[in-house]
């Protein structure tokens, strides 16, 4: 229970956090602290856990791209926090739209804020009319992960490190991009080889290359061949659709 709790925490701190927080210590733990019951508390909370910095990335980057990519990392402190896997106040709420996966109820999460912030109507019963359209059309035609991708791709993952937890409430974590390209596709196991093209900081103004990384316990740099997940990786620009298994 306590790695457990102290995972949540990390993930929390490392995917909220950057340049210009407003909030304070307090309120960022007051932000989690009572599981929001609604949609419109959510996008409350998220202007309180969400710095300046993250709200001016997130908004600037067009819709499905910006959900998408938060709905990877940040998506699973909200999950994990508001407890969307246990049945709290907020997944009874979505389970009420009939909505019932965790990763759905993030993507929605997202996406209203996205709009919140750009000044755009939230159209909570559009996005469900439109969500639950693309749940028909892919009962004729299932997807998975590795349709989205073939041998040569590009592809791009995020990392971020988190170093003293008290210490990153208030600052910018140090974050990583990784570039490889896609040797070889495992349908069965989701999974597929890739080799390391580039590894960079991206919370630095120069954004300099990085040697090596420990990505999933597995030290890696250019040039290094490795069997992943589909799912941690995008092409770039890639909009990735709900999650809907």
């Amino acid at each position: 229970m306590q790695k457990t709790l102290a995972f949540i925490i990390v993930l929390t701190f490392t995917c909220f956090i950057g340049f210009g927080q407003t909030a304070s210590k307090k309120e960022l733990k007051e932000a989690w602290k009572n599981i929001p019951p609604n949609i419109e508390e959510c996008i409350r909370r998220l202007d309180i856990l969400f710095s300046d910095t993250t709200k001016k990335y997130f908004a600037s980057k067009e819709e499905k791209t910006a959900v998408a990519e938060f709905n990877i990392m940040q998506g699973i402190a909200i999950r994990n926090n508001w407890k969307l896997w246990k049945g709290s106040v907020l997944s009874k709420y979505f389970n009420g739209y009939k909505v019932h996966l965790p990763e759905d109820m993030t993507y929605f999460i997202f996406t209203s804020y996205h709009r919140k912030l750009n000044s755009k109507p939230i159209d909570f019963d559009g996005q469900l009319i439109e969500y639950f359209a693309l749940i028909e059309r892919l009962k004729t035609n299932p997807q998975k992960a590795t349709d989205n991708f073939k041998i040569g791709d590009t592809v791009l993952t995020n990392r971020f490190d988190s170093k003293g937890i008290i210490k990153d409430m208030l600052g910018k974590q140090p974050g990583f991009e990784i570039k490889a390209v896609v040797q070889a596709i495992d349908t069965v196991a989701q999974k597929f080889q890739l080799t390391v093209m580039q590894i960079k900081r991206t919370d630095t103004k120069e954004k300099e290359e990085v040697n090596q990384y420990n990505f999933d316990k597995h030290l890696i740099a250019k040039g290094t061949l490795f069997w992943t997940d589909v799912m941690w990786w995008r092409k770039p620009n890639q909009i990735i659709q709900l999650h809907l298994e």
